[in-house]
């Protein structure tokens, strides 16, 4: 497990989720890695490899 520290600019994120404005992640990634994920894209826009094996903390949230 790869854990990368940063800091948001922002803790606050636009929800394209029905019914949800925003919502706060101080988080990004997985340790678990499940083959049924929803957020297994993420990984799309981070060079940290595969799903699963990072999570990236923001420090400042």
């Amino acid at each position: 497990m790869r854990i990368i520290k940063t800091k948001a600019k922002s803790i606050y994120t636009k929800s394209g989720i029905p019914g949800v404005d925003w919502v706060i992640n101080q988080y990004v990634g997985c340790q678990f890695g499940c083959k049924y994920c929803y957020a297994k894209f993420l990984c799309r826009w981070k060079p940290y490899g595969e799903w699963g094996t990072w999570v990236e903390v923001k420090t400042n949230a």
